[in-house]
C-alpha cells in the first residue's frame, strides 16, 4: 500500500498542486477525467478489495464536470 501511495503522490500530490505550472494542473484535470471516464479509476486493483469503491455513472458524470469546472477556472 505505501508504494501505492508514493507512486501516486510522484505522479499527483494535491499538497503541491499549487506549485504546478497552470498548464500542468490543466493537464492533470483532464488526464483525471480521462481516467474516470475510460473506467481507469478507480484502480482495478482497489475495488477487488473494495467492492463498495465502484463509481456509478452518475458518479462518473459528478467527477468529470467538477474536473472539467476546475479546470476552466484555473488561470
Amino acid at each position: 500500500m505505501a508504494e501505492h501511495i508514493k507512486k501516486g503522490k510522484e505522479e499527483l500530490n494535491f499538497s503541491e498542486f499549487g506549485d504546478y505550472s497552470v498548464r500542468r494542473q490543466r493537464n492533470k484535470f483532464r488526464a483525471m477525467a480521462g481516467q474516470v471516464k475510460d473506467g481507469e479509476m478507480p484502480l482495478s486493483s482497489y475495488t477487488l478489495i473494495h467492492r463498495n469503491a465502484v463509481l456509478s455513472p452518475q458518479d462518473k458524470q459528478v467527477l468529470i464536470a467538477w474536473f472539467s469546472t476546475m479546470e476552466d477556472s484555473i488561470k
